[in-house]
């Protein structure tokens, strides 16, 4: 190994800065347990963030800028699978039931 200009190897040097690494990540991580065992901190309230009500919020959206409803969307879905499974069958030279 060719020594760095302090005179240490790459691999010391690497030690060196992981071991500063822990270091700084322990003195954060005890400062935070401070903060938070004194309650030093602004609690925030989000908003939830399952897949559930996100997409709500964003149909809510879609509504109030009258660019169609959950429901419209559901029954455009509808159609076009049908119209698709009918093409597939039409295909396949097999009639669908309706």
């Amino acid at each position: 190994m060719h020594p760095l200009a302090d005179g240490k190897s790459a691999v010391d040097a690497l030690h060196e800065a992981l071991n500063n690494c822990e270091d700084m990540a322990t003195a954060i991580l005890d400062q935070y347990n401070e903060s938070l065992e004194q309650g030093d901190f602004e609690r925030v309230e989000d908003e939830t963030h399952d897949f559930e009500s996100v997409n709500a919020r964003l149909w809510a959206q879609k509504e109030e800028q009258g660019k169609g409803t959950y429901d419209e969307f559901l029954e455009d879905k509808r159609r076009k699978d049908e119209a698709e499974a009918a093409e597939a069958a039409k295909k396949r030279g097999k009639a669908i039931k309706r």
